[in-house]
């Protein structure tokens, strides 16, 4: 019986490269969230795994 290859092993280079065009605009209008806020809201959701993300980084 052969192992399932996972469904990630595979890579699509257009949509690899799609998504990175897609950040690059994101990054350019501003819509970024400082690795400050990011790293504070992880160690409060590594105590309290029910907590959301805030809303404004939904942007």
């Amino acid at each position: 019986m052969s192992a399932e290859r996972p469904i990630f092993e595979d890579i699509d280079p257009a949509a690899e490269q799609a998504a990175i065009e897609r950040a690059m605009e994101d990054y350019r209008a501003g819509r970024v969230v400082p690795h400050s806020e990011v790293a504070k809201f992880l160690r409060k959701w590594a105590k309290n795994p029910d907590l959301r993300m805030p809303r404004e980084w939904l942007r």
